[in-house]
């Protein structure tokens, strides 16, 4: 599943939730969304997005798979008091490498929830 040069915004829900395997979201913007930025279930990549002004839990959600986050911006989570997470890897499901490369997380309330990735 591809998703490329998108605009998603102004959902009351997540802004793009794919359960498809090794999907991509390429070249797109994800803002203003009531619940998650981004959430790919099965392995992927996030390459040159730009995500900002969600809430919900996390800006990035993947479950099980190897994922890579590249020359991508995530910023302005909504979620205050650090009761939330800028990403998360591997929830609820076990997962695999995790590269995170030429990216930038700003103005975010929580940490980043990744024990085993690459920064």
């Amino acid at each position: 599943m591809l998703v490329e040069n998108s605009i998603v915004e102004g959902a009351a829900a997540d802004g793009v939730d794919l359960k498809a395997t090794r999907a991509a979201v390429v070249n797109s913007v994800v803002r203003h969304v009531g619940r998650n930025g981004i959430k790919l279930w099965a392995g992927g990549d996030v390459i040159n997005c730009v995500v900002y002004d969600t809430g919900a839990d996390a800006q990035l959600v993947t479950a099980g798979g190897s994922y890579r986050v590249l020359d991508s911006t995530f910023a302005y989570h909504l979620e205050e008091g650090g009761r939330s997470y800028t990403a998360t890897f591997g929830y609820p499901a076990e997962f695999g490498d995790v590269l995170i490369a030429n990216s930038v997380f700003s103005e975010e309330p929580g940490p980043c929830s990744c024990p085993r990735a690459w920064v």
